[in-house]
């Protein structure tokens, strides 16, 4: 029986309407997955440039079983901290919630919520410009929290900056720099997955366009050969030249002061300083740390040195810095082997010193 021009543009719209049904499905299913996917994991060496004359980089690697311990070591003591928090301000009214979240601070750190955060990576540039050292450029890189970062960066500063008295918004290009209403005031903005801050406007632009640059565009400047005596599996890497050198030794006296003096003994005013260190355990450090152009000259053979060892302790020995010398190398650089151990006790320092950091910028 033919079907009627009636029936036949009804199947006809039934037809569209199941294929437009199934195209929102199919967009809202790869938004949601491209949303979750992991995000471009940022290559900090590319805030390198000429004028930089300090890097530090510090890089937790997903497959890192210490690295994975020493996190699940932070997060709980992170959400034991929360929880005694709320405890000591809740009212009386809601304090049946309390065992919930008791219950909760008490939860296993699962593997799902690990692989939201790792890998991560923490940086921070210092530089010089025309009129001397230049505010530190810090970066976050978080690609494990997939690209969230990105729909939230268009939302707040196409929608919602505007209207905000918290943050200002200023459009270099088509990015979006936010400036924060705190004292110092903070400039922030969002490339893909990372995160840069600095308290200066011009070293945030400075880093979007250093981030846009081709990884090749780092070679031969001055700090790359002090970056590449770290080996690829380094928890942490540090490269300062000349002023650099004594700017982090400057930020290191104030907790260190002994050690940046033993230092200081062994350097002369342009030294470079390079280090490097691998994660060995949750609670053990261990890597290297050269001291080129040092001012110190070996006596006698270096077999037959008798190797210094010094020991700082911090936290009333909780944690523990060691140092030995191993002295000067063929190529006149100074060496140090060190450790730091009782990283355990420094995360959980940490948890809470950043929880309360977290309650006092909040409302």
């Amino acid at each position: 029986m033919a079907m009627t021009r009636g029936k036949k543009i009804l199947v006809g719209c039934l037809a569209g309407m199941a294929i437009m049904v199934l195209a929102v499905i199919l967009a809202v299913v790869f938004f949601v997955s491209w949303i979750r996917s992991p995000g471009p994991e940022l290559e900090g060496r590319r805030l390198v440039h000429e004028h930089t004359d300090l890097y530090a980089e510090l890089k937790l690697r997903r497959e890192d079983e210490a690295v994975r311990d020493l996190l699940r070591v932070f997060l709980r003591a992170r959400n034991r901290n929360a929880v005694a928090e709320i405890e000591r301000k809740t009212p009386p009214a809601l304090e049946r919630l309390l065992p919930l979240f008791q219950y909760l601070s008490r939860s296993e750190v699962s593997k799902k919520d690990l692989d939201k955060i790792l890998p991560m990576s923490l940086m921070v540039t210092s530089s010089k410009d025309e009129s001397g050292t230049a505010p530190p450029l810090f970066a976050i890189n978080l690609p494990g929290a997939g690209h969230i970062l990105t729909i939230a960066d268009l939302i707040y500063a196409r929608a919602i900056g505007s209207r905000s008295d918290g943050l200002l918004v200023r459009w270099r290009g088509d990015e979006a720099l936010y400036r924060t209403d705190t004292d110092p005031q903070v400039w922030l903005t969002i490339v893909d997955t990372a995160v840069l801050l600095s308290t200066s406007e011009e070293a945030v632009a400075s880093g979007i366009e250093l981030l846009r640059r081709p990884l090749g565009a780092i070679t031969g400047t001055p700090l790359q050969s002090l970056l590449d005596e770290a080996p690829a599996d380094a928890a942490l890497t540090v490269a300062a030249r000349q002023g650099g050198a004594g700017t982090l030794l400057a930020l290191t006296a104030e907790y260190l002061p002994a050690l940046v003096d033993m230092l200081n003994r062994n350097m002369k005013p342009q030294a470079h300083i390079s280090a490097w260190a691998r994660l060995e355990s949750r609670d053990r450090l261990a890597g290297r740390l050269l001291v080129t152009n040092s001012s110190t000259v070996p006596d006698r053979p270096e077999e037959a040195k008798e190797l210094s060892t010094y020991t700082v302790e911090l936290m009333d020995g909780a944690v523990r810095l060691t140092l030995v010398d191993r002295g000067l190398d063929s190529a006149a650089r100074h060496e140090w082997e060190f450790t730091l151990e009782g990283l355990e006790s420094l995360a959980r320092w940490a948890a809470v010193h950043t929880l309360d950091a977290t309650i006092s910028i909040g409302p």
